[in-house]
């Protein structure tokens, strides 16, 4: 049986492979300091603008790379899932063996008793009772829930990447930016800040601005007439994201494939316990053998 398992550790190596090769390519963009910020000043009224400067798009071959990591990573599911079939009885000359696919479970929705009940079951049919206990326990554990968000969820978003990447490529926005930091006066200096605006094409109190282009708007602060030119101090952290209207949402490219990675990794162990899996299922077991110590990658 493990020489059956080849296809999804290349699968996930290979995804392993290039989100390193992005790693080092985004290290270098970065490195050429494609991203600033300019100050336009209006002394008269105490409005400042802060605007985006963007020097160097991003590189239209990224886009493709990480659809490549959202594909390895998601056909690696579905490898876990033939397995865990084959492990239950299923057969390659069987009519439903092209349906087979690691089921994720869409987090937004809410369902009834009978409704998990019932999905549950099919669960069980289709992979086993130990098996449906493992594809449940990769998309309930806790550390994989940690998103407010429900659509960020790692294994439902690299599910919806997956689907997106197969109909028109994951559009990487040139320029991101979020403000990180900032300090307006001294400790002995009256501020009265008359209004401040920060720029952002998100949800509604998002201090991100997802994309920015050459100019564009990034916050803008108005100082009340009583307060005098005090000094100013700020700072805005630059990154590349997924498209705002795309399921990324404006994230970071390399922190939620970096979270993707992470949601996978327990795979590496139920991948080496096919063995013990069918044995458990056969013997009724409702638990995961204990495979703390066991090293696959």
């Amino acid at each position: 049986m493990a020489n059956h398992l080849d296809g999804a550790r290349a699968k996930v190596q290979r995804a392993k492979e290039h989100f390193q090769d992005l790693i080092v390519q985004h290290q270098t963009f970065m490195n050429l300091n494609p991203y600033g910020v300019v100050i336009e000043h209006d002394p008269n009224t105490g409005e400042r603008i802060w605007r985006a400067r963007v020097s160097r798009p991003i590189p239209d071959p990224w886009s493709i790379i990480a659809g490549d990591i959202v594909h390895g990573l998601r056909a690696a599911l579905d490898y876990m899932a033939w397995e865990l079939w084959i492990t239950n009885g299923g057969s390659i000359n069987d009519p439903a063996a092209s349906g087979i696919t690691f089921p994720v479970t869409d987090p937004t929705k809410t369902y009834t008793a009978i409704q998990q009940q019932s999905a549950g079951e099919r669960k069980e049919a289709t992979f086993g009772v130990s098996g449906a206990a493992l594809i449940d326990r990769l998309q309930t554990d806790s550390g994989r829930k940690a998103s407010p968000d429900a659509e960020l969820r790692p294994l439902f978003l690299l599910h919806r990447l997956d689907i997106w990447d197969k109909h028109r490529r994951l559009n990487i926005v040139g320029g991101t930016v979020r403000i990180a930091h900032m300090t307006i006066g001294g400790p002995s200096e009256d501020v009265h800040i008359q209004e401040m605006v920060i720029g952002g094409g998100g949800p509604a109190g998002d201090i991100r601005t997802v994309p920015i282009a050459d100019g564009t708007e990034l916050l803008r602060l108005t100082l009340g007439p009583t307060t005098p030119n005090v000094q100013m101090e700020q700072h805005f952290a630059h990154y590349v994201a997924f498209e705002q209207e795309g399921p990324g949402k404006g994230e970071a490219v390399l922190e939620t494939l970096r979270r993707l990675w992470e949601a996978l990794k327990p795979l590496q162990l139920p991948m080496a316990l096919m063995g013990g899996l069918a044995l458990a299922t056969q013997l009724g077991k409702r638990r995961l053998p204990n495979c703390k110590k066991l090293r696959v990658f």
